[in-house]
C-alpha cells in the first residue's frame, strides 16, 4: 500500500513539473510575442515621428512655393522649357523645382529654381542651353555641367525663374 501511495505522489510530482515547465514556456512565449508587438509598435511611432519632423521642416519651403505659384503658375516656365528640348532634340528630365530667396539687390524680388537633366550630342545640349538664355522669361541659368556618357552627352542645369513678390 505505501508503495502505491509513493506511486501516485511520485506520477502526482512528475504531472506538476511537467504542468510547470509548459507553464513556464507558453508564459514567454506570450511575453515574446508582447515585445514583438510592442516593437513593432515602437517602429510606427518612430516613423510617424519621422514624418511629422519632415513635415514640420519643409513647412515654410512648402508655403514659399505655394505663394510664388499664385504669382505665376511654374508649370508654363516648365512647358516653354520642354518645348525648347523638343525643339533641340534632347531628352530632357525635370528634376526638381524648389522655391528660391530674395536676391541682396533686390529684397522684393523672390525665385524659384528648375533643376533639370538633358541628354543628346553635345550641339544639341549647347543648343538648349542657348534657348534657355533667350526664352521670354525672367530667369537666368544659375549653373551647367556637362558630362560625357555612353549614349552621349549629360548636362546638369539649374535655372532661377524670377517672380515679383507681392
Amino acid at each position: 500500500m505505501v508503495v502505491w501511495i509513493l506511486c501516485i505522489v511520485t506520477a502526482s510530482a512528475l504531472g506538476g513539473a511537467g504542468w510547470m515547465t509548459w507553464y513556464i514556456r507558453s508564459s514567454q512565449k506570450s511575453i515574446e510575442d508582447m515585445a514583438f508587438v510592442s516593437g513593432e509598435e515602437m517602429n510606427r511611432v518612430r516613423e510617424g515621428a519621422v514624418v511629422r519632423a519632415v513635415l514640420r521642416d519643409t513647412k515654410m519651403n512648402r508655403a514659399k512655393l505655394a505663394a510664388i505659384t499664385k504669382e505665376r503658375e511654374p508649370i508654363e516656365d516648365i512647358r516653354s522649357i520642354e518645348s525648347a528640348a523638343e525643339q533641340v532634340g534632347t531628352a530632357l528630365v525635370i528634376e526638381a523645382v524648389s522655391p528660391s530667396g530674395g536676391t541682396a539687390e533686390d529684397a522684393s524680388l523672390e525665385s524659384y529654381l528648375i533643376t533639370m537633366t538633358v541628354e543628346g550630342t553635345f550641339s544639341s545640349i549647347h543648343h538648349f542651353i542657348s534657348m534657355l538664355e533667350t526664352l521670354p522669361l525672367p530667369s537666368s541659368v544659375e549653373q551647367i555641367k556637362i558630362e560625357a556618357i555612353e549614349q552621349g552627352w549629360r548636362g546638369s542645369i539649374i535655372v532661377k525663374i524670377y517672380i515679383e513678390a507681392a
